[in-house]
């Protein structure tokens, strides 16, 4: 691969805010044309910038534990892994070489050769040595870019969903009392479908507790409240028929966690399934 001019000229500077201690580097970014001239009045160029807690939108380094560094020892090559786009030279906008004695170098950008992992600085001033360290600035997509979707990835503020779980699945059970705890520590809704089916002989009640307990045990009502009549509007029971219905926790049901107690009895043919989604909301 033949080696590339940088067609760009990187300015860096550092502010330290007072009051937290806290460093921020500012990139600017200037094109250059083929004879190494600032092109004058570029509206390409423009402003970046990057703080020890993350950097700005383009702006990436290994000091942002944005990527991966290892220096090459005895050469002017350093390889670069975990970065989320491809690597090419123009990307390089920055490399500080600071030595184990503490001295600070410079790397000229002037000869940048970039395969794969691998880039090669062949005008640096002194190759790498074991115990030096680099600071390299590199300016790519925005960081909330999705490469695999080709998208801009969105956080939801205040937002989480859970996929729907299927909770009680019982078919033919025998004559007994089963508990199912919903875990609902950090939502504040959810949505609770059963379909149930009761033979002549069976019947199938279904009631839901709460507690703000976290260690309650499911198996016994001791710690538990139930609250079928505030969810549901009443008790549910199944008596040789089939019965399907949705019930809706809404904000106002702010628990700990919910069990759902199924008591069948007779135990020949019956059917109990329960799917169970939880979202928290704002």
């Amino acid at each position: 691969m033949a080696k590339k001019r940088n067609p760009f000229k990187i300015d860096l500077a550092t502010d330290v805010d007072k009051k937290t201690g806290q460093v921020f580097v500012r990139t600017l970014v200037s094109r250059l044309d083929a004879e190494g001239n600032l092109v004058p009045d570029d509206k390409t160029s423009s402003s970046s910038g990057g703080s020890a807690v993350g950097g700005g939108d383009t702006t990436y380094s290994n000091v942002y534990g944005d990527f991966n560094l290892t220096l090459n020892d005895g050469t002017k090559t350093f390889d670069i892994t975990s970065l989320p786009f491809t690597l090419e030279s123009i990307n390089v906008a920055a490399i500080r070489h600071i030595k184990s004695t503490g001295e600070v170098l410079s790397v000229p950008l002037t000869n940048i050769l970039v395969s794969g992992d691998t880039v090669t600085v062949d005008d640096a001033v002194e190759p790498f040595s074991t115990g030096d360290h680099l600071i390299v600035y590199l300016e790519g997509v925005p960081k909330a870019y999705d490469i695999d979707y080709d998208t801009l990835k969105v956080i939801i503020q205040n937002s989480l969903n859970q996929d729907t779980v299927k909770t009680i699945d019982l078919t033919n059970a025998s004559e007994d009392t089963y508990n199912y705890e919903i875990d609902f520590d950090g939502y504040n809704s959810a949505s609770l479908f059963y379909y149930i089916t009761a033979g002549a002989s069976d019947t199938v009640d279904m009631t839901i507790w709460a507690t703000n307990k976290s260690d309650a045990d499911s198996t016994t009502d001791t710690y538990w409240v139930d609250v079928t009549t505030e969810i549901n509007d009443g008790a549910i029971s199944v008596s040789n028929d089939t019965e399907k219905g949705m019930d809706f926790i809404d904000t106002r049901f702010v628990c700990e966690k919910f069990k759902v107690k199924v008591v069948i009895t007779g135990g020949t043919a019956n059917t109990v399934e329960l799917w169970t989604k939880k979202q928290l909301s704002s």
